[in-house]
């Protein structure tokens, strides 16, 4: 079933409506959140309770993952370097 959550327009407030696509029709939706809701304060943008906690695990492995690059980036620029050099000595020897 698909449904669709409006907003109200008018001067009061009902609360949140449902409308559903099949039915054509226009419902309250009675549901409100419980007082332990983690989703309660949704619209609350960065002030509100973080639903999923840090994942040390993960934080582990990108870390590592930036170790990795950081290495792979050194080793690009010393490899630019030896191939100027090389370029350069190659140009100096021929002319």
């Amino acid at each position: 079933m698909i449904v669709s959550w409006l907003g109200w327009t008018g001067d009061d407030d009902p609360g949140p409506l449902r409308f559903s696509l099949r039915d054509h029709t226009v419902e309250v939706d009675p549901r409100v959140c419980d007082e332990g809701c983690n989703f309660k304060d949704v619209g609350c943008g960065d002030a509100r309770l973080d639903p999923t906690p840090r994942h040390m695990a993960a934080e582990q492995a990108r870390s590592g993952r930036t170790a990795v690059s950081r290495g792979i980036r050194m080793g690009r620029r010393l490899d630019d370097l030896l191939w100027g050099l090389r370029r350069a000595l190659g140009k100096l020897v021929a002319g």
